[in-house]
């Protein structure tokens, strides 16, 4: 299983972590992050929950993109109990099995949605989200869903927010999926009718 850029395509591949007993069969769900025309990190989600990051070739990732401080660039464990994770732009959001969410990654325009714009070296929660999030759109900034199809958007170059506020709500229109680019989100939406 290959993956990176097109210039780091040949050269990353997913390795599966040292003295794991991991096979790619156990791998869940694989998320590759970057900007600026690069990918720099990415994380594997395995079906037991366990949640690895690692950088891609040739990336330097200072900024706290693998969830830990140091040298180590090969695939590494973050956290354990994880159902999901959505990485993006030099960052990460992930949700554990009892609901809590996780950021880590670089959160200069307060894109990790914390509170602050420090960068996050290590896994931090989201306080004021957790339990309703559903899914997260992560680009150069997060658009977070929730589950009353609620959306909250964080960093950017023009939220600006280091906490999560909201950015959609329409009477009527329920948002099902959020996907983010670069600069970008697309929602994927159905109208509701209110009950008699």
């Amino acid at each position: 299983m290959t993956i990176g850029s097109k210039q780091s395509l040949e050269k990353a591949r997913v390795e599966m972590p040292k003295r794991s007993g991991y096979t790619h069969k156990d791998i869940k769900k694989i998320s590759l992050g970057g900007a600026g025309g690069h990918n720099d990190h990415y994380t594997v989600l395995f079906k037991d929950g366990c949640l690895y990051s690692a950088a891609c070739a040739g990336s330097y990732c200072s900024s706290g993109q693998l969830g830990r401080t140091g040298e180590q660039k090969e695939l590494m464990i973050v956290d354990t109990d994880v159902v999901d994770v959505f990485t993006g732009g030099w960052h990460t959001h992930y949700i554990k099995r009892d609901g809590s969410l996780y950021a880590f990654g670089f959160s200069g325009d307060g894109r990790c949605g914390v509170g602050h714009k420090e960068p996050c070296e290590s896994p931090t929660e989201v306080i004021e989200m957790c339990g309703q999030t559903v899914m997260i759109g992560n680009g150069c900034f997060s658009a977070l869903l929730d589950k009353r199809g609620h959306v909250y958007g964080a960093g950017g170059e023009y939220l600006k927010h280091a906490v999560y506020t909201p950015i959609l709500h329409q009477e009527g229109v329920f948002i099902e999926k959020i996907v983010a680019g670069v600069y970008s989100t697309l929602m994927l939406s159905r109208k509701i009718h209110a009950s008699n």
